[in-house]
């Protein structure tokens, strides 16, 4: 049966609201698809901001460094382009005196230095609190540090600025980039090695070419090396005589540290000291040292050979040690080797870091026989007045003094010294004499021993062995 018309006109109105609240709920949907794709492009874009802006500084950070490089630098230009770690040495100075708040704003200034300084197609980043690095245009070595000159006294005289007694430097490593550098992460790593190497060679910048990276391959490889040789006892001493010079014989040796290393034959102390150094070997190797030269010696007591005198020298890796004393004290009797033939040297830059410890130690190596001498004197530390305070028995004058001892006022000095010294009971040395010139000078001032090349060599026990029978 049909319905009522009544009845199908209320049904067709409703539908029709239905429609129109459809659609309207449509449009706001629409619409806030729109507001909410807004919000989200707005809050991206601020999002992006954030994650490639260095909090401090507020310029670019390492993300938009690699961003903008991978826009820019292409197969086309690469070779035109280098990159530069510039790296400012002790900027904590700055937060020391007048707080992190200054330091951070210094380095927000150094950041507004650099990027007024770089053109349009160029580009840098701060990597950390104190590092900085820089892409820029690059045509050849002498261009780029003309350049590079006045961004660093730009900086250098802000630093001088916030820092005290200048404590803030710059160093910096650059690296010129080739046709196949297309990923940054390397050349990076190729400018941060140069820059350490300029560092540790107290440079204020270094270019990285293939003898670098040798040169930084072969650190590398020593660095382990050097372990696995002083377990494998490869440091070894050599002997150079001390001669008398009243009757010009031999009174004692000095031992020397060499490195017979398996792979690269004998090596020198300045290819490996700084190694030893910077892995905290050092002490251990002086000991390792000292130890060689005692079984030398204590095996020439077992054969009845005649002893020798022998000094060896200590760094402040082992002087500082608290059993340093103690410890050669044991060694030597362990060999059965009397104190009276072994002098330990003490630099004389070590003096004057800490001289009220130093003065026990001597007093305490004194006490157990061994002899005591103060090397490297005259290289700009101790004075001759401060002589009083150690209870020493030789006193050995810096090499660089003997350069110049046909100088009239050097010899001057000289003569005083010795002079003083036989005043107070002790007996001085001379290093380095490489001329008969020399050792007449010497001889004038009354200089009690000398060494040098003039004389000998340093030299292995074997060699040393035959010298002493030969004798």
């Amino acid at each position: 049966m049909a319905l009522p018309f009544p009845r199908l006109q209320e049904l067709e109105t409703a539908h029709k609201r239905t429609d129109i609240i459809i659609l309207a709920l449509l449009c706001v949907s629409a619409a806030l698809v729109i507001v909410m794709i807004f919000i989200v492009l707005k809050y991206k874009k601020r999002w992006i901001h954030v994650l490639q802006t260095d909090p401090i500084t507020g310029y670019g950070n390492h993300i938009k460094l690699f961003k903008d490089y991978d826009a820019c630098i292409t197969d086309d230009n690469r070779v035109s382009y280098s990159v530069v770690n510039l790296k400012i040495e002790n900027i904590s100075s700055i937060s020391e005196v007048h707080g992190y708040v200054e330091r951070d704003l210094t380095l927000t200034h150094i950041s507004k230095i650099i990027q007024s300084h770089l053109s349009e197609h160029e580009m840098f980043a701060s990597v950390s609190e104190d590092s900085f690095i820089i892409v820029m245009q690059y045509l050849s070595q002498q261009q780029l540090t003309k350049r590079l000159g006045p961004l660093y006294l730009d900086i250098e005289s802000l630093l001088k600025q916030k820092t005290k007694d200048d404590a803030a430097t710059l160093r910096s490593g650059i690296y010129g980039l080739a046709i196949y550098d297309k990923e940054l992460n390397p050349a990076i790593n190729h400018a941060i090695q140069a820059r350490e190497y300029a560092q540790s060679n107290n440079l204020s910048y270094v270019f990285y070419d293939k003898a670098l990276f040798k040169s930084i391959h072969l650190v590398k490889e020593l660095d382990q090396e050097a372990i696995t040789g002083l377990d494998n006892n490869e440091f070894i001493p050599y002997f150079q005589p001390m001669l008398d010079l009243d009757q010009m014989g031999i009174a004692g040796f000095e031992a020397l540290s060499r490195w017979q290393n398996k792979k690269r034959g004998l090596l020198f102390p300045d290819q490996f000291i700084p190694i030893l150094e910077k892995n905290g070997l050092l002490g251990k190797a002086d000991i390792a040292l000292f130890r060689n030269v005692c079984q030398l010696l204590g095996q020439r007591v077992k054969d009845g050979q005649d002893l020798l005198y022998i000094s060896c020298n200590f760094s402040r890796y082992s002087i500082y040690q608290p059993d340093f004393c103690t410890t050669l004290k044991e060694i030597a009797a362990e060999q059965q080797v009397p104190a009276s033939c072994l002098q330990i040297e003490i630099s004389d830059s070590i003096s004057a870091e800490n001289m009220p410890e130093i003065i026990s130690k001597v007093s305490e190596l004194k006490s157990y026989g061994f002899t005591v001498a103060l090397d490297h004197f005259g290289g700009g530390y101790s004075s001759i007045m401060e002589l009083k305070n150690f209870a020493i028995d030789i006193l050995k004058l810096d090499k660089e003094m003997i350069k110049d001892i046909e100088h009239p006022k050097i010899q001057s000095i000289m003569g005083s010294i010795v002079e003083m010294c036989h005043g107070i009971g002790v007996e001085v040395a001379c290093q380095g004499v490489e001329t008969d010139a020399q050792l007449q000078l010497l001889k004038q001032i009354n200089c009690d021993y000398v060494q040098g090349y003039l004389f000998y060599q340093p030299m292995p026990y074997s060699e040393l062995d035959k010298l002493m029978r030969g004798m």
